[in-house]
């Protein structure tokens, strides 16, 4: 994975946490997507599973929001 990418998931993330309609649960399950983006920031590889579960995590909580 691109560093500059995660990069700007991972702080797009932080600004969605920071967010005061989320529920306690909407934040706990970011940071779900978040650790698995890092990891994938880490290993520099991109995983399709991780990948999709941090993509439908998100898809989740922002559908609920909207």
């Amino acid at each position: 994975m691109i560093k500059k990418d995660a990069k700007e998931a991972l702080r797009l993330i932080a600004n969605a946490l920071k967010n005061p309609r989320l529920r306690p649960d909407d934040g706990d399950q970011l940071r779900k997507a978040q650790r698995e983006l890092e990891i994938m920031a880490r290993s520099g590889k991109i995983e399709r599973r991780r990948l999709f579960r941090a993509v439908q995590i998100i898809s989740r909580i922002l559908r609920n929001l909207l």
